[in-house]
């Protein structure tokens, strides 16, 4: 039987950093669009959770905070924060698009950053500290806005414009956040 035949040291190099973009566009990408088009909804939440509190991604906090995750019609938040979440997904509405509003995002940063001003508490079971929270939510709004900015004021990218233009920008963000 014949061996196979050995790689070169720079093919396997490539081979690696194929899977390594491929990798990362499955752990990113996909997420990263979802931020944009929000296509990651899993139904409505009845019960506060508290769980990936520094992954601005797969966040769930309260009933409300979170990309996709919001509470069923008529829920109550669970704290302050997720009230600033439920304001920010009405604000945002059912129009898909509308998830980059900045005005819907900028309202929700400062009602978080207001929160963390005032000491108020957090539900009871909460394992998600206030300064975490206000981090990954801040961070996830600059994430959601940062396509609106690559362009003009007055023109119309599709939601594929902006999933790409935050993709190609997300490493900035990461950088510029410390993460």
């Amino acid at each position: 039987m014949a061996a196979a035949p050995m790689r070169s040291h720079s093919s396997q190099g490539s081979l690696k950093m194929i899977a390594l973009v491929v990798l990362l566009l499955l752990q990113f990408g996909a997420p990263a669009l979802s931020l944009v088009i929000n296509t990651t909804t899993k139904g409505c939440s009845r019960e506060c959770e508290s769980r990936h509190c520094q992954d601005p991604f797969k966040l769930r906090y309260g009933k409300y905070c979170g990309v996709g995750y919001t509470g069923c019609a008529g829920e109550a938040a669970c704290d302050g924060i997720d009230s600033c979440c439920l304001s920010h997904d009405n604000c945002i509405g059912s129009n898909l698009e509308n998830y980059i509003n900045r005005t819907c995002n900028d309202q929700l940063k400062h009602c978080v950053e207001r929160f963390q001003d005032s000491n108020m508490t957090q539900f009871v079971g909460a394992n998600c500290s206030a300064t975490e929270l206000e981090d990954v939510i801040i961070t996830s709004m600059n994430i959601a806005t940062l396509g609106k900015s690559a362009g003009s004021p007055s023109s119309q990218l599709t939601n594929l414009q902006w999933a790409m233009a935050l993709i190609i920008n997300l490493p900035v963000v990461i950088l510029r956040e410390n993460w």
